[in-house]
């Protein structure tokens, strides 16, 4: 996709972000180092503003010359933001590692990196918009945290591998014998 037409893409869904969100929102994008420059453009163009760039150090990169090791979090806010919970973050996360092996999808990250913007960012019984929800990790996240969650998925795929994941989560908390790994 060119830098335009990416561009064009993230300020139709971050246009939707703003208008179904509370005016106290933070919101969480996660892009590689080419296209944050890009998202932060369509973002500020819809009145979000960025609070920080976040960057998660995974300890561990792909690619031929100089191997990416980390992965950007922009930080945005709507008009008046609440303070974090927790009072402020380094913007550095360097202790949380990410999925490796047989992964649910392509970009699924770690519950427990969710964990820490669900725990700076809402508090229990909250809902959470995950526009992307992919495998459902801030499902996961949400129920885990006493949070309310609604999502969204283009890829009918990935909506069922989600509605697996929960209903197996929900299975295993409840102490019922569920083999949790979903992938066939």
């Amino acid at each position: 996709m060119s830098s335009d037409s990416f561009i064009w893409f993230v300020k139709q869904y971050s246009k939707e972000f703003y208008r179904i969100t509370k005016s106290d929102s933070h919101c969480y994008v996660f892009s590689d180092w080419r296209k944050f420059k890009d998202v932060q453009i369509a973002f500020e163009t819809n009145f979000w503003e960025l609070r920080q760039l976040i960057v998660w150090d995974k300890k561990n990169g792909m690619g031929e010359y100089w191997r990416s090791v980390h992965e950007f979090i922009l930080f945005f806010t709507k008009r008046k933001p609440k303070k974090l919970n927790n009072g402020s973050c380094f913007n550095v996360i360097n202790n949380i590692k990410p999925v490796r092996g047989k992964k649910l999808h392509d970009y699924e990250k770690p519950v427990e990196l969710i964990d820490k913007f669900i725990d700076a960012s809402s508090n229990e019984n909250d809902v959470v918009y995950d526009g992307f929800i992919g495998c459902g990790t801030t499902a996961i996240s949400c129920i885990e945290n006493s949070r309310n969650y609604i999502g969204s998925e283009i890829s009918k795929n990935n909506f069922i591998i989600t509605e697996k994941r929960i209903k197996a989560h929900r299975m295993c908390a409840a102490g019922k014998q569920l083999k949790c790994d979903l992938i066939d």
